[in-house]
């Protein structure tokens, strides 16, 4: 197992320094030698210690011996850290980092409590920052919570990343038996502005989905209006549901056909 001793923060912090020195060395030479690539360079050293630092620490912590010096070394090293910034973004471990900074802070400053997702999220400046994130912690394998995260979260992402979230290939899948919860869709009008099945609760709903590009549907479209017609007034809505690829079209679609109800578009989900 080796010494124990040499696995202690006691022992980590000056053996960190005489990397960073080492390495500090190594970009002095490289800045002499190619002048124009160093900075870049500096920033990928730096983030990549960053990530070996926090990595470290949170998985040594049954050996923490000394708060001070460990306190002292978290102001150093946390002066640097990219998450006011999109820096992380430009590298491969990115998220890895930040998962690793997050769970660092979880360890050593909310000893007693929760680190909440939204404490987290309102440490990121930078908006792609954010989003990246957000989508970075999807839970993919229990579809209630995948649900509720979608609930809560979406509706912070922009456009771009809702459709990433929408069309996640890990995304969890979920067979309805009678008698339990319809899942809570979640997907936007023609204004832009989300609508979920929780905003129709204690409603009958009626739901359609179509395309523009699918015949038999649109000529579904008579009898459907007719229906909303029929049943207007009652405790029941209409919720159609595009999974066309060009919103455009769709908006258009609906636009000049005048179509009533609750129209939403879910993208390309085919």
């Amino acid at each position: 197992k080796g010494d124990q001793k040499s696995d202690t923060y006691g022992a980590f912090f000056p053996r960190f320094e005489s990397v960073r020195k080492n390495v500090n060395n190594w970009l002095s030479e490289v800045e002499r030698i190619l002048p124009n690539y160093v900075t870049e360079l500096k920033e990928i050293v730096e983030l990549d210690l960053l990530n070996h630092f926090v990595m470290y620490v949170a998985k040594r912590q049954q050996n923490y011996e000394s708060e001070e010096q460990e306190s002292a070394y978290y102001q150093q090293i946390m002066k640097s850290f990219p998450e006011k910034d999109s820096r992380s973004l430009k590298q491969p471990y990115g998220m890895e980092l930040l998962n690793n900074y997050f769970t660092y802070k979880q360890t050593f400053i909310f000893r007693d409590r929760e680190y909440t997702m939204e404490e987290r999220l309102a440490e990121l400046n930078v908006p792609e920052l954010k989003a990246e994130y957000i989508l970075a912690k999807i839970p993919t394998t229990d579809y209630r919570r995948y649900c509720e995260y979608e609930r809560y979260y979406m509706p912070l992402l922009p456009e771009s990343y809702r459709q990433r979230m929408r069309h996640l290939q890990e995304r969890p899948v979920s067979i309805l038996q009678p008698g339990e919860l319809a899942p809570n869709l979640m997907y936007p009008d023609t204004n832009g502005q989300l609508h979920s099945m929780a905003d129709f609760k204690g409603k009958y709903k009626y739901i359609d989905i179509w395309a523009t590009w699918c015949v038999p549907c649109k000529k579904e479209i008579p009898s459907l209006q007719s229906l909303e017609k029929e049943l207007e007034g009652q405790d029941i809505v209409f919720i159609s549901i595009s999974i066309d690829k060009n919103r455009k079209a769709w908006k258009d679609f609906v636009r000049v056909r005048q179509l009533g109800g609750t129209q939403l578009w879910a993208c390309d989900c085919t």
